[in-house]
Formats: structure tokens, sequence, C-alpha cells
């Protein structure tokens, strides 16, 4: 099964995405944090990220380049 990581402080962003998706066959997981979503990837392996332009704790450019630069997930599409 394809799963989604959503990044959202505010957790409504998350719970809109988990209601649309479901119905699609997608499990999603949300955090509030770039850190929480690093920490996560680290874990499990997910197949697209979808996140708020504004996070809380890191720039998103920050964010992306970490992901882009980790060998574990090179080709993880991540959608803002």
């Amino acid at each position: 099964m394809k799963s989604i990581l959503v990044i959202d402080p505010a957790n409504v962003f998350i719970q809109y995405v988990e209601l649309v998706v479901a119905r699609y066959g997608y499990t999603t997981a949300g955090v509030a944090s770039a850190r929480e979503a690093l920490e996560l990837l680290g874990r499990e392996p997910f197949d697209l990220v979808i996140a708020q332009e504004e996070l809380p704790d890191m720039a998103w450019s920050d964010f992306c380049r970490h992901i882009k630069s980790d060998m574990s997930y090179p080709d993880l599409p991540i959608v803002v």
C-alpha cells in the first residue's frame, strides 16, 4: 500500500489529506515539524511527502536539500 507523509503544524491539513487520499487506498502519517518528518523518514518508507510551505522549525529549502542529499530516498517526491 502506498503511504504519504504529511507535515502541518496545525494538524488541519493532515486531517484533510487523510480524508481525501484514504478513499484511494493510501495510508498517511502526519507530523507537526520538519524535524519530526526527517526522524519518521529514517524509520519508515514513504512514497510522497506533502507539506505546508511554512515549516515551524526549518526553512523549506533546507528540508528539501536534506531529503535530496540522503541516498535513502533520492527520488522521493515532495509537494508543497
